[in-house]
């Protein structure tokens, strides 16, 4: 997974993002690989997560949402895990 950024020099076109994440695939198993992209898809369809931008052979590019890693605290407080949509 790389975070693949835009230098500040270089000026972003209509929506494109300035920012995104290149995700490789180790995936050997293509029904595998498959069923994650279309999950992938479906999720992002709904607005749930990051937008799907783009899949080529052995990976894909999302959206990169920033963001940090829980607390542990943070992590048992079920109101984070709450549904808001």
């Amino acid at each position: 997974m790389f975070k693949c950024t835009l230098s500040p020099e270089v000026a972003s076109v209509g929506f494109e993002p300035r920012s995104v994440l290149l995700r490789i695939q180790t995936q050997t198993d293509p029904l595998k690989l498959m069923k994650e992209i279309a999950i992938f898809t479906s999720l992002d369809g709904h607005g749930y997560g990051p937008k799907l931008l783009g899949v080529f052979p052995g990976g894909r590019l999302e959206e990169f949402i920033p963001s940090r890693t829980l607390t542990l605290n943070e992590f048992r407080d079920s109101s984070i895990f709450a549904f808001q949509h």
